[in-house]
């Protein structure tokens, strides 16, 4: 996925499998990381596709639910019109800046409707009780090229 010789970091880190002879297994999902851009195997897969299946545009308008992980900054480093955030309280206001990081309530977004090419989210909707959420998200991405 980066495009350049690079090694994996392993860990055992809410690892549960084990061999027939009893020793733990690395959970390969989660804690195999690209050493080169930090991305864990899950991320590298769907970023791999993401950009095999849906061919975006370096122009491309990508929202993605977070603003200070790896995957935020690989998608950066290679979509200029990435906009990324993260939620910091329930009193911040929707599109408000911490520095230089978005606050985004995913139940109550800051954009306009239909603002992205394509919607990311990956460690995110998890967290997020209503599944209204999806609803919102759904409407950021009914941008027509």
């Amino acid at each position: 996925l980066c495009r350049s010789a690079t090694r994996f970091a392993v860990q055992f880190a809410n690892a549960w499998h084990h061999t027939a002879a009893g020793k733990l297994l690395p959970n390969w999902r989660e804690y195999l990381h690209c050493e080169h851009c930090g991305l864990c195997n899950r991320v590298r897969a769907a970023f791999h596709l993401f950009e095999q299946e849906l061919g975006p545009r370096a122009d491309a308008d990508i929202y993605i639910t977070e603003a200070i992980t790896p995957a935020y900054r690989w998608l950066a480093a290679r979509y200029p019109g990435v906009v990324g955030s993260e939620f910091f309280a329930e009193d911040a206001l929707p599109g408000e800046m911490f520095g230089a990081i978005r606050h985004e309530d995913l139940l109550n977004l800051s954009f306009a409707d239909a603002s992205f090419d394509f919607v990311l989210s990956f460690d995110v909707l998890e967290h997020v009780s209503e599944p209204t959420a999806l609803a919102e998200l759904r409407l950021l991405h009914q941008k027509v090229a």
